[in-house]
């Protein structure tokens, strides 16, 4: 699926480096004092949109170093998971039910 290979952090290309890969499995540029738990606020929001639209969605050390107290993982995972505009925010069809009952 294209939308999940642009937001998984599990593709290996030669652009990857350690200290990128490091900052998507946990947050080599947040200290852990300095991190931020719980949910985001809506600047928050505001700000990893428009960096996603300046820096691409798989730049996510870089975009993390701009967020205070935000990980690249957490950015990652706040873009794929709430603000991408690929994400349906609707309730499943009835044959979306039934597939997933399925299974």
């Amino acid at each position: 699926m294209d939308f999940f290979n642009r937001c998984s952090s599990g593709s290996s290309s030669s652009s990857d480096t350690s200290s990128e890969s490091s900052s998507l499995s946990g947050s080599k540029n947040v200290h852990k004092s300095e991190r931020i738990k719980g949910p985001w606020s809506a600047e928050e929001d505001k700000i990893l949109t428009r960096l996603v639209e300046r820096y691409g969605a798989r730049n996510w050390s870089l975009i993390s170093k701009y967020i205070k107290g935000r990980s690249g993982k957490s950015c990652r995972l706040r873009w794929c998971n709430q603000l991408s505009p690929n994400v349906e925010h609707r309730p499943f069809s009835a044959a979306e039910d039934e597939t997933i009952l399925a299974a």
